[in-house]
């Protein structure tokens, strides 16, 4: 489900029961807008809503792939020299690729 099928559930739910009807996307007035305007003010609170909340994922995503470059997770015994989590890292970047 995206984010606009998300919103459009969520507005139609009872007690809200918002109409989602929206203009036609080549509309000359409001190209693919909702018609009532108080759903279009919803519609783009929840889309702030949600770029918000994924530039938090990519800051959060960001910051555990640092750390796990940066733990000691092993050291190998006849050289001393230390391993560090860089599959972790490489593994939260791929999962997260907003994070880089």
């Amino acid at each position: 489900m995206n984010e606009r099928e998300a919103f459009e559930a969520w507005a139609q739910e009872p007690p809200r029961e918002m109409s989602i009807a929206r203009y036609k996307a080549d509309s000359r007035a409001w190209p693919d807008q909702y018609v009532q305007y108080e759903v279009q003010c919803s519609w783009q609170a929840w889309q702030a809503r949600a770029a918000l909340a994924d530039a938090e994922r990519a800051r959060v995503a960001k910051r555990c792939a640092e750390i796990a470059g940066e733990t000691v997770c092993d050291t190998h015994l006849p050289t001393g020299i230390r391993i560090y989590g860089t599959k972790a890292k490489a593994a939260i970047l791929a999962e997260f690729p907003e994070a880089k």
